[in-house]
């Protein structure tokens, strides 16, 4: 949630910390008006796509067992990089369709992915809607089982950048973690080491274990880059892909918190939308530096900026992009800054229909 981490609000007594990531947001840019999708599949189609749900058909989350994908006829961020000549690897959540190989990571311009295809399951034994769902590339990794997900990544990450990484330059790296996410699980050394003050059965115990887990990976991820000498020309973005699970002001008893906004995952509120988010990199403009920016930015406008950063065109004639371009903000210190406040960004619109008894009956909760 928004208020779960420290960049966006210091202040707020939270039951973990995160060092690693704190080092990263206080040494970047922090962006305070950071706006998403509610839920997982909409925000990951905006982001590798940089356009609306309604011209993608991204309106909800789609199952492990859905006959559905994001349309083969959207052209999605490692397309474009790919074409560039990059190396794109991803590892983490897919969500974005699995029921035909067409709809796979690897045909959607990635070269190389270690992760799972739907939207959850079991951390250790990767089974999601009782199939198993742990995959290298086009094939499940059956040995993965019984190993810690994010352990995996880890494992992945680091012999990706000490092993192939300078020889495979330029390369994209996107890292859709599992944590923190439902069904709440963690190692029993994490949740005894990070939670020791909570029931060690209990979501809140693992839900802390996870995040210490994460800062953990990225800390690890730095730290690799920073070894083989590639730290200097990368840029990492950090966003949160949908708002907590609610706004409860106490962590007593419930995992994320939104609060002080109104609203959580799966509502169009400001805490089902409004997500942390921030920039880090030496190639930042040094006006940006250790700031927080206010501007409205969403998660549309993360592919034209990335697509900019590299040198790539976006092909605007076929596929219209609805995002932004961030370089001038964020690098060249050229942008128009009041553009950004002065924007619209479109968070949810959904088809319905309405019969004459409800129509006067919504509650104003229209989508």
């Amino acid at each position: 949630g928004y208020n779960d981490v420290n960049w966006t609000n210091p202040t707020i007594w939270k039951p973990f910390r995160t060092p690693r990531l704190d080092e990263l947001a206080f040494t970047g840019v922090r962006l305070s008006a950071h706006y998403t999708s509610s839920t997982c599949t909409p925000a990951r189609c905006a982001l590798m796509t940089g356009r609306y749900t309604p011209r993608t058909g991204c309106y909800s989350d789609g199952g492990i067992s859905s006959a559905w994908g994001l349309p083969l006829s959207e052209i999605t961020l490692a397309n474009y990089l790919q074409r560039a000549g990059y190396y794109n690897l991803m590892f983490g959540k897919w969500h974005l369709g699995n029921f035909q190989s067409s709809f796979l990571p690897t045909s959607r311009g990635f070269h190389h992915f270690v992760g799972f295809l739907g939207g959850g399951g079991d951390y250790f034994y990767h089974t999601e809607s009782n199939g198993y769902d742990w995959w290298y590339n086009d094939s499940p990794n059956l040995n993965a089982s019984g190993i810690y997900s994010e352990f995996l990544f880890n494992r992945s990450i680091q012999n990706f950048i000490y092993g192939e990484g300078v020889s495979k330059q330029p390369w994209f790296m996107y890292l859709p973690t599992k944590v923190p996410h439902g069904d709440y699980q963690a190692p029993s050394e994490y949740k005894k080491k990070y939670a020791p003050n909570y029931d060690s059965s209990s979501n809140v115990a693992a839900w802390i274990a996870e995040i210490a887990i994460l800062d953990e990976l990225i800390g690890n991820l730095v730290d690799a880059l920073k070894n083989t000498g590639m730290y200097e020309r990368t840029v990492i973005i950090y966003a949160g892909d949908h708002g907590a699970d609610n706004s409860n002001p106490s962590y007593t008893g419930s995992v994320g918190r939104a609060y002080p906004f109104s609203g959580g995952k799966g509502t169009n509120y400001e805490g089902g939308v409004r997500t942390p988010s921030f920039v880090h990199s030496p190639l930042l403009n040094v006006s940006v530096i250790g700031k927080e920016l206010s501007q409205i930015v969403s998660v549309y406008d993360w592919l034209p900026t990335i697509l900019s950063l590299a040198g790539v065109a976006v092909n605007s004639s076929t596929n219209p992009v609805d995002g932004l371009d961030l370089r001038g903000l964020l690098f060249n210190g050229t942008a128009n800054a009041s553009a950004f406040y002065e924007r619209e960004v479109l968070i949810a619109l959904k088809p319905c229909s309405y019969s004459s008894s409800s129509s006067n009956n919504n509650n104003g909760n229209n989508n």
